[in-house]
């Protein structure tokens, strides 16, 4: 079996440059020489001005990379220091026309054990009125927390019962709302 090649997040950063910026810069500067114009101030102000501007969006995406990518090894190493070993199958994370990225390999561990300790903090909470904050929501889920299972949360609100997974939470507090209330 041929063993898959992986990238670092750094060294895909400069081939997705090279496909947004540095390609539309050739054939811009192509069209300028064949239309014989690539020879006047102006245009050459615009294509120096283009390759600027790409630069700089350069910089910045390797910037956010280089972040994402020392965020996801310091989640890495946190993760295989952890008093629990999780076992998850292991899932290439493919990235069409890059590859294998080495810092995605063990994302679904990470969520996983992400999820375990949703869960953990999420007992301590068991029967009582929560504000848990999802993604994607401005307002947080307010309701009595009924159950914390191994795929997430079940609240009661109103009467109703609501399931959230633990990929969608960002935080569970107690509500003091509720307890002030009751």
């Amino acid at each position: 079996m041929r063993e898959t090649k992986t990238v670092t997040l750094l060294q895909s950063t400069s081939l997705i440059f090279a496909l947004i910026a540095v390609l539309p810069l050739l054939t811009f500067a192509y069209a300028l020489q064949r239309l014989d114009a690539i020879r006047e101030t102006e245009y050459q102000a615009a294509l120096a001005f283009a390759l600027a501007v790409a630069l700089l969006g350069f910089g910045v995406f390797r910037s956010m990379m280089f972040r994402l990518s020392v965020l996801l090894r310091a989640l890495n190493d946190a993760s295989q220091k952890g008093p629990k070993a999780v076992s998850v199958a292991p899932t290439n994370v493919r990235l069409p026309a890059i590859g294998v990225v080495r810092e995605l390999q063990r994302l679904p561990e990470l969520v996983e054990q992400l999820s375990e300790l949703w869960k953990a903090e999420a007992e301590r909470y068991l029967g009582q009125p929560v504000l848990v904050s999802v993604k994607n929501s401005p307002v947080a889920i307010r309701g009595k927390l009924c159950q914390a299972s191994d795929n997430g949360l079940l609240l009661e609100r109103n009467g109703e019962r609501q399931g959230i997974t633990y990929r969608r939470v960002l935080s569970i507090e107690a509500d003091s709302i509720a307890r002030v209330a009751s």
